[in-house]
């Protein structure tokens, strides 16, 4: 995430948060990013400096107004305006950190051999809660290439319990051994 995209998003997530929209706002850059996703020519459209400003600000408003928060709205138009939206995915990483880091919300990322049930998500959500004292959103995903266990990814750590990492660390030990 750019310099750019901290600085705005953050400013995004202090003008909602003020006017206690915050939830509201996440909801719909969520929204938006998954359009501009699917859309990328759009963006591109939105982000050419060929195409006057007014024109670009027009297409969002008919895109968007009526249907997203008029900050919001506003916020793409600035982007589009400096030429800047392709920072948007990185704004709205912005907002949802600040978002999290204020609401007590950590992301955990769960990868396994096989698909973890889900009463063995609410159990590691609940453990983590233990832990962290905080709200867990957990995203699982599988990967047979860790033959069993789990690797977890949260707030910058990872903690690798997979039989895959504890087999290389075997073999990093014999082979030491042998050196």
């Amino acid at each position: 995430m750019t310099q750019l995209a901290k600085v705005y998003g953050g400013a995004l997530y202090e003008l909602c948060a003020g006017d206690g929209i915050d939830k509201e706002v996440l909801e719909q850059l969520d929204a938006v990013s998954a359009l501009f996703a699917e859309n990328p020519a759009y963006v591109r459209l939105l982000d050419t400096p060929t195409l006057p400003k007014p024109e670009r600000t027009g297409l969002v408003d008919g895109a968007f107004s009526g249907k997203a928060h008029p900050y919001l709205v506003n916020f793409i138009k600035i982007l589009c305006e400096r030429g800047e939206l392709s920072a948007f995915a990185g704004c709205a990483a912005a907002y949802r950190a600040r978002y999290h880091e204020a609401h007590g919300i950590v992301e955990a990322k769960a990868v396994s051999a096989v698909p973890l049930t889900d009463a063995q998500q609410k159990a590691l959500q609940e453990k983590l809660h233990g832990v962290t004292g905080k709200e867990i959103l957990l995203s699982c995903r599988v990967d047979p290439s860790v033959l069993g266990g789990v690797r977890l990814s949260m707030d910058g750590y990872e903690f690798d319990s997979t039989v895959k990492h504890r087999l290389e660390a075997i073999r990093a030990g014999l082979l030491g051994t042998i050196a």
